[in-house]
């Protein structure tokens, strides 16, 4: 059995918090700088955190079309419970015969009636308090500007954008891949006018297509 087939993401950890979400968002997707939000991680290391699940089946990570950026998307993987060990010595060979052995019987049996633990015996995680305020004690400030995603100043690609005719394009450094594949995908459903981004020597360069 392959370590891929066996792989369990563990409970928090970026995949399975990535994971999560696109079960409960049927036909979500994510990109890098979204699985870096989510996760509270480096964008820079997020490849290297998914590589597991994308391995086991679990995560799919294909090129989106539009914005020329790698997403996730589910996957049909599940993680493998591993078999128990077959009995050994006569009484296994009978099994693999397909003939019941009397201790195959007995431990069978005896696993069956084995009560379940008490909850008491099983440990469990500190709860953290539960967080209260008197929503009425909290301040409400107007006209604070909304900072961007990581900090970084909000850049209005619309002028740029709609300057282009179809067949008309432009290069961007390699950096600007995230800013640009979202400017692309919000100037689409403003005005239907479709751009693609491929990526190329140096950079990538953003083609008006339609």
């Amino acid at each position: 059995m392959s370590g891929a087939a066996t792989y369990t993401p563990g409970a928090g950890s970026a995949p399975f918090k990535v994971i999560e979400f696109l079960r409960a968002n049927t036909g979500a997707q994510l990109d890098a700088d979204q699985v870096a939000a989510k996760c509270n991680c480096d964008r820079r290391s997020v490849h290297t955190l998914m590589a597991k699940a994308v391995a086991s089946g679990m995560l799919v990570r294909v090129e989106d079309l539009e914005s020329g950026e790698l997403v996730y998307r589910l996957g049909t993987g599940r993680p493998v419970e591993p078999k128990a060990p077959a009995p050994g010595g006569f009484h296994g060979w009978l099994e693999r015969k397909g003939e019941a052995s009397a201790e195959g019987r007995v431990s069978r049996r005896t696993a069956s009636a084995a009560p379940a633990p008490a909850a008491s015996e099983t440990p469990s995680a500190k709860r953290a308090s539960p967080f209260w305020i008197d929503p009425s004690t909290v301040q409400i400030d107007r006209g604070v500007p909304m900072p961007s995603r990581g900090g970084a100043r909000a850049m209005d690609w619309n002028p740029l954008l709609a300057r282009m005719d179809v067949g008309d394009s432009f290069e961007l450094p390699a950096g600007a891949k995230s800013a640009i594949g979202t400017a692309m995908k919000a100037f689409k459903d403003a005005t239907g006018k479709v751009l693609s981004a491929r990526k190329v020597d140096g950079g990538i360069r953003v083609w008006r297509v339609k």
